[in-house]
């Protein structure tokens, strides 16, 4: 019985000395059999959701927001937005515009009470009527008749001057032979001079009718009839002011006057856009405005609140789809200011939008501007790519029911698509999408529908 106690006691003993030798000089052969543990457990399959690789073009922008406005004037065209005003004060007698009407350039907007200055053009177009009928009488003169009449006073008044001429050489005959008296000479030779004196302002007369009308008496009439032309002129353009006509082609956006109302210089009547030629003024950060160029395409939207941080559609598109493609995007970059507004630390980009954009002046916008195109390029879901322990960034790729962390560089993201390169995956992988995160390095999964 002895020898059965102490056989026990030094087995006991040979435990517990066996024991402390093992924590004292080899722990780690307990750390090993835990480690072994750990390793039985990881092998229990993860349930994780897949995608594909697969290639596609993503888009690198550069977003701000901004404001409808219409085209400003460049290039001698008129700007595609114009406020009308009356040139003179007046009273609104007719409003032929309509909102929400297209009008042509030149068409009729408002009327002015034009009464007064029709009266005074209707008495400018007589004087010039005047002035131009005593032109035309002027340049008509001589009438043949005149003429006709003229040489007859000139032929009778050589009648005239030859039957006086005979009558004195008769009385001086007479004279010589006693038969009449000296006074009878002295009469005949006064009734000579007086037909000679007629004879010269008969011919007098006829060469001023030949020479009518004169250049001093032409140029006289012309100034007046140029007189009344401008009067008349005058007249018209300021009655024409009255009629306040369209400047460009397009729609009535506003009208701010009713018949009978009085305006002036500074009272705005309406406005009209040209809806086709509109653009958008973008807040562009001003470290991000070296990168926007002349002719970049621009993406435009008014909806700001289902777009998350980067730019992408929380409910519209899918996070497996591509971004739109160059050829949808509604504007085109047209200039990028070369000042920064101090207050905000940005520059403003003026982007030129489609005919058919269908924006509203003055409307908010969203905008983001294509600074950087990546052509066929691997994408994986956003979700993939995680971080790791050692801050890299890698995507689990899953093949034979294990998923392995690779390493990868991200690129371009967009439309929940992220760009990766590596030479280890490959168009076609298979990645982890939901699950991803929190994965060990290498651990076996199960995939989930």
């Amino acid at each position: 019985m002895k020898a059965i106690r102490y056989i026990l006691g030094l087995i006991l003993f040979v435990a517990v000395a066996g024991g402390a030798f093992v924590l004292v000089r080899h722990p780690e052969w307990l750390k090993g059999a835990a480690h072994q543990e750990q390793e039985k457990e990881a092998e229990t399959e993860v349930p994780v959701k897949i995608a594909h690789v697969e290639k596609a073009t993503l888009h690198g922008y550069v977003e701000g927001f901004g404001i409808i406005q219409p085209q400003p004037a460049a290039g001698g065209k008129p700007g595609a937005g114009v406020t009308v005003t009356s040139p003179v004060a007046g009273v609104i007698s007719v409003v032929y515009c309509e909102g929400g009407k297209t009008v042509d350039e030149g068409a009729p907007l408002f009327q002015l009470d034009d009464r007064i200055a029709k009266a005074a053009e209707e008495q400018a177009a007589a004087a010039l009527a005047s002035a131009q009928a005593s032109m035309a009488r002027l340049k008509a003169t001589p009438r043949p008749e005149q003429l006709e009449l003229a040489q007859l006073v000139v032929d009778k008044a050589r009648s005239s001057v030859d039957f006086a001429q005979k009558s004195l050489e008769r009385q001086r005959q007479l004279l010589e032979s006693n038969n009449t008296s000296q006074k009878a000479v002295e009469a005949a030779q006064l009734d000579l001079v007086a037909a000679q004196n007629d004879l010269k302002v008969a011919e007098k007369q006829l060469a001023i009718l030949k020479a009518s009308p004169t250049p001093e008496e032409l140029a006289e009439q012309n100034a007046k009839v140029a007189e009344a032309q401008k009067a008349l002129l005058a007249a018209q353009l300021q009655r024409s002011l009255l009629k306040i006509q369209s400047p460009i082609a397009g729609t009535v956006v506003r009208i701010n006057v009713n018949v009978g109302e009085a305006v002036d210089s500074t009272k705005v009547l309406g406005q009209v856009v040209a809806l086709n030629r509109l653009i958008a003024a973008v807040n562009v950060p001003s470290t991000e405005a070296a990168s926007v160029k002349t002719g970049q395409p621009a993406e435009i939207s008014s909806d700001r609140s289902s777009k998350d941080h980067a730019g992408n559609s929380a409910t519209s598109r899918p996070a497996t789809k591509p971004a739109v493609e160059p050829a949808d995007f509604a504007g085109t970059v047209q200039l990028v200011t070369p000042i920064v507004d101090q207050k905000s630390d940005s520059v403003v980009v003026e982007i030129r939008l489609k005919p058919d954009g269908g924006f509203q002046p003055g409307q908010a916008v969203r905008v983001r501007i294509v600074v950087e195109v990546h052509n066929d390029v691997l994408v994986v879901p956003s979700e993939s790519v995680i971080t790791n322990a050692e801050g890299e960034s890698v995507v689990a790729v899953v093949k034979d029911n294990k998923a392995n962390q690779v390493p990868v560089h991200v690129g371009l993201r967009e439309g929940g698509l992220t760009e990766i390169i590596s030479d280890q995956i490959h168009a076609g992988d298979v990645v982890v999408t939901e699950g991803a995160y929190g994965l060990p390095k290498e651990t076996k999964v199960h995939i989930q529908e």
